[in-house]
């Protein structure tokens, strides 16, 4: 009689056992479930983002991750590079593209949904401090990145055959050529640059923002095609905690609108 009633509270315990571990597995199985493959641009944008070689790291980071922990999401950024773009969601069965903005000629694919602004950054024209003052008519090679694309302040002087854009993947190539003198200016966040002559070992103070040309506020936003549930709670979000990004952009030196006025701004291309 002993051995029986200890055989049924075993078989009593494994049953409790069991019922308990299946349980604990269910109710981890939506949050397995929901993890955001999040499309980035395969490049070094450091301090505003950087997806290469592994790292995860820059504003845009920041600001995701933050949203995804108050959210109780899992995010699986996969770098993808920037000649691409208009593919990755159909290529890489991508969630989410980042960043992303709707005016953008690369972002041209058919029905793209955009989140709100999460941040919008001055595109300043760098240039060696000792051409601060060095007039527009007077630049005849401009540097930008892979698949950016040109501000509307050069419109005229493309179209006219006196501007030739050198391009690269790399912002330390850039750097290093306008260092050099092969270029004459690069259109990014100062930030960026400043960034890229300290890994170099030279002085962040080498370079200024042009006194003669305009920076472009640049809205940056994420777009998707499918998650529009999330593109919802992601604009909630960022109407509760644009201070915060602000605040993350200015310790990281980076330059922001509405204060791209003192770098003379007095048009937007986004």
């Amino acid at each position: 009689m002993r051995i029986k009633l200890s055989i049924g509270i075993r078989r009593l315990l494994v049953t409790l056992l069991c019922f308990t571990l299946c349980n604990a597995s269910l109710a981890q199985t939506p949050s397995q479930q929901l993890v955001l493959r999040i499309g980035v641009e395969d490049i070094n944008y450091t301090p505003v983002m950087n997806f290469t070689k592994g790292a995860k790291d820059g504003l845009l980071h920041h600001i995701v991750s933050d949203f995804a922990q108050q959210e109780s999401l899992n995010l699986d950024f996969i770098p993808l590079p920037l000649s691409r773009f208009p593919f990755w969601f159909d290529e890489n069965a991508i969630d989410i593209r980042l960043p992303d903005n709707a005016r953008w000629k690369l972002s041209a694919t058919d029905n793209i949904h955009y989140s709100d602004p999460m941040i919008t950054l001055c595109d300043t024209t760098v240039v060696l401090s000792k051409n601060k003052h060095r007039p527009a008519s007077q630049f005849s090679r401009l540097g930008l990145p892979i698949g950016f694309t040109p501000s509307s302040k050069w419109r005229e002087q493309l179209d006219a055959g006196n501007m030739e854009i050198a391009r690269d993947s790399s912002l330390r190539v850039l750097t290093q050529m306008l260092v050099k003198g092969f270029i004459d200016g690069i259109d990014v966040n100062i930030a960026i640059i400043q960034n890229e002559l300290k890994g170099l070992g030279l002085s962040p103070d080498l370079v200024s923002v042009s006194s003669e040309l305009s920076a472009s506020p640049v809205r940056y936003q994420i777009s998707t095609k499918h998650s529009t549930d999330i593109l919802e709670r992601f604009n909630r979000y960022i109407a509760d905690n644009k201070q915060n990004f602000e605040l993350w952009a200015r310790e990281n030196g980076i330059a922001i609108a509405p204060h791209c006025e003192r770098f003379q701004s007095d048009a937007s291309d986004s």
